[in-house]
């Protein structure tokens, strides 16, 4: 076999698991084609880890997100659970309820 047919049969049947040990044969005869290997092997696991690294940063951007919306949510929530309270206590207009709770008179009105 030709160093040019190795290298196409290394290149063909790399990832094939079927073809590993004419691939294995391969490699321990041609010291070239092992070290191409172990650079190919070297480039997927760093892709790997980059993946890994990514996915990690998305989960963390997610949850750091997903937290800012529950807090916005609840602020929300809690000014209206504070406006209806006022509202039903019959203390305050509308517009002073508005002015404490950051809620507009419409809002308010609707409680």
């Amino acid at each position: 076999m030709t160093p040019l047919e190795m290298w196409l049969i290394f290149l063909r049947y790399a990832d094939d698991v079927k073809k590993r040990d004419l691939v294995n044969d391969i490699l321990y005869r041609r010291e070239t084609i092992t070290m191409a290997a172990n650079v190919l092997s070297e480039i997927t696991q760093e892709e790997h880890m980059r993946a890994k690294r990514m996915s990690q940063r998305k989960y963390e951007t997610d949850m750091a997100n997903n937290y800012l919306v529950g807090v916005s949510v609840g602020r929300a929530e809690g000014k209206k659970d504070v406006a209806k309270k006022l509202k039903t206590m019959v203390i305050l207009p509308n517009a002073q309820i508005a002015e404490i709770s950051g809620l507009s008179i419409a809002e308010i009105e609707k409680l």
